[in-house]
């Protein structure tokens, strides 16, 4: 269970960063600060996580460019687990038609070579024009 895993990291931590005190600083911790300490740190954490959630949730409208200018989107994604990436350009007018836009998938992808990916669909689109 990743909360148990969790818990049990933390208060590893605690107890040896109390061992790291009294062997250096001379400080003796009791038991019921170790456990203070671990149940603000897991707080923080979950707060941390909470927020990064909503900001998933946050819908984004696009917004067109000014004048005649072309707005260039794109984007990337890497799969560690099955080592596949995948990575989009979608280039807009002013009125938001699409004029061009690239999707690839790259497979048996090492964890290095992800960015590569994507700015090869890049060079891939603007070699194109």
């Amino acid at each position: 269970c990743p909360y148990h895993c969790r818990i049990f990291c933390c208060a590893l931590w605690g107890i040896w960063e109390d061992r790291n005190a009294k062997i250096h600083e001379r400080k003796i911790s009791t038991g019921q600060e170790i456990a203070s300490f671990v149940n603000n740190y897991i707080s923080k954490l979950n707060g941390i996580e909470k927020r990064n959630l909503s900001k998933l949730l946050e819908l984004r409208k696009w917004s067109h460019p000014p004048g005649s200018i072309v707005k260039i989107n794109f984007d990337g994604a890497y799969n560690g687990g099955h080592y596949q990436s995948a990575s989009g350009i979608v280039a807009r007018n002013v009125e938001g038609i699409v004029l061009l836009s690239y999707s690839e998938t790259h497979k048996e992808v090492a964890p290095g070579f992800a960015a590569e990916a994507l700015v090869r669909v890049v060079n891939k689109v603007v070699s194109n024009k």
